[in-house]
């Protein structure tokens, strides 16, 4: 058995991000996912209020570095072919413009090497 400071039960958004800023802070951290990777989940195409969260995280760098999708807007089509599309340049007066497509399964293993899956 592994001994750690911190076990968090679940390595979605929330469990990733606590474990990454335990870790800046010097604790061991073991995240246990009950899911394989990869796997299609919904949360890797983020949107850019996002980056707030990974900055504050001390992330945002990182995944500026780890080279990860350029994502500026999203498209929408509904029940009736009607195509709706959003410029994340044309926000609500957040601080970016754009955000990323972050694949889990690479995240995951950049941001957190200690996990068990």
């Amino acid at each position: 058995m592994t001994e750690c400071d911190v076990f968090i039960i679940g390595g979605g958004p929330a469990g990733s991000i606590a474990a990454g800023k335990l870790v800046q802070e010097g604790y061991h951290v073991e995240v246990v996912e009950k899911v394989k990777f990869p796997r299609f989940v919904i949360g890797e195409s983020l949107l850019p209020e996002c980056n707030k969260l990974l900055e504050d995280a001390n992330m945002l760098d990182k995944v500026i570095e780890a080279d990860f999708q350029f994502k500026g807007g999203v498209a929408f089509q509904n029940d009736a072919d009607e195509i709706r599309v959003v410029d994340f340049k044309q926000n609500l007066g957040q601080k970016w413009g754009s955000s990323f497509q972050v694949r889990r399964e690479v995240a995951r293993r950049h941001f957190l090497p200690h996990e068990r899956r």
